[in-house]
């Protein structure tokens, strides 16, 4: 899986330079995730999904299992770069208010992106006006 791993301020980013996250590549995304959150435990993980395009269950597993392991572990787990689609679809009962999830309705720089303070889950979200 091609992954660019950087260091920004307090945060770890992750940018996903792949196009697919399913049953072929979510194991490997699942145990980088838990890496680096052992490794860096305390700071926020930002997952910048800008160039997938799409994500099947074992993917949404990798995600969730991310979201996890990052609470246990005093982190918070930060989604960006995703489509509107996608933010419904995470906007559905069930899912943990301590994520921060930034869509990229507006493909904003990657300052703009992962702000210090993000939306909180379900904050602004359109489909609630």
């Amino acid at each position: 899986m091609n992954i660019l791993v950087e260091k920004r301020g307090g945060k770890i980013v992750l940018s996903l330079k792949e196009e697919r996250i399913d049953a072929h590549n979510s194991g490997e995304l699942k145990d980088l995730f838990l890496k680096v959150l052992e490794e860096e435990a305390g700071r926020d993980l930002v997952i910048d999904l800008d160039q997938v395009q799409f994500i099947d269950s074992s993917g949404l597993g990798a995600l969730l299992s991310g979201l996890k392991n990052a609470g246990l572990r005093s982190s918070r787990f930060i989604l960006g770069g995703f489509s509107l689609e996608f933010d419904r679809c995470l906007n559905s009962p069930g899912y943990s208010a301590s994520s921060i999830f930034i869509p990229n309705s507006k493909k904003p720089s990657a300052t703009e992106r992962f702000p210090p303070k993000g939306r909180q889950f379900g904050e602004g979200d359109a489909s609630k006006k």
